[in-house]
């Protein structure tokens, strides 16, 4: 397998948020007398925030979703500054080892760019990476493959020799569809029958990955 880029899923990957971002969710919603359950906020994990928008009011009626989103970004604001951005184990022996290996990084998030960026700088490693995609950036969200094969065209790669780190149903199905190799990494929801097959691999954590990628870069 020939390897030019590895491109990263932020929330679930880099960020050790997914099950932070039910619980915050969750809580902005009761806030406003709405009950967001764990099935429901599954489906929107790796989706985009307009993506989102439409997953709630499907199942909650006509919310009142943008009080609602500026709530739960209060509360993560008001947990980061307490207890810091939580950062997954390995994401810093990964990077070194493509540091070491000059590879080529990307982000691709569903994260809308003014909220992405400044997490990543709080948590000193915007500049690890050489592009970020936002989702404010494509038409279409995850599942769809344009986010990826976006930043595959930033990085000046091949998507076929793009590997995706992925921890969602919607980032493997939109990285099979670019042509991509994605690689799962287990999080918070546990994925579908269907996207383990996708997965080329499937690992438990990014040291896990990084002694996988030792092995074929």
């Amino acid at each position: 397998m020939k390897v030019s880029a590895v491109i990263f899923d932020m929330d679930g990957v880099i960020f050790d948020t997914e099950r932070l971002g039910y619980i915050l969710w969750k809580k902005a919603c009761e806030e406003f007398g709405y009950i967001m359950t764990e099935e429901i906020y599954n489906e929107t994990v790796g989706v985009n925030i307009l993506e989102t928008e439409r997953i709630f009011k499907k199942y909650l009626g006509d919310i009142p979703f943008d009080k609602i989103y500026k709530r739960k970004i209060e509360l993560t604001e008001e947990y980061i500054e307490k207890n810091g951005i939580p950062i997954k184990d390995g994401l810093f022996e990964l990077l070194d080892f493509l540091d070491e290996k000059k590879m080529p990084r990307g982000i691709a998030t569903s994260t809308e760019r003014e909220r992405a960026i400044p997490l990543l700088q709080r948590a000193n490693i915007l500049n690890r990476f050489d592009v970020i995609v936002c989702g404010d950036e494509v038409e279409k969200s995850k599942p769809e493959p344009d986010i990826f094969l976006l930043t595959a065209k930033k990085l000046k790669v091949d998507p076929k020799e793009c590997i995706v780190l992925e921890d969602s149903d919607n980032g493997v199905l939109a990285a099979t569809r670019a042509g991509m190799t994605p690689l799962l990494i287990l999080d918070f929801k546990p994925p579908r029958p269907e996207t383990l097959s996708r997965a080329y691999k499937v690992f438990n954590s990014l040291i896990e990955v990084k002694e996988y990628l030792k092995e074929i870069i």
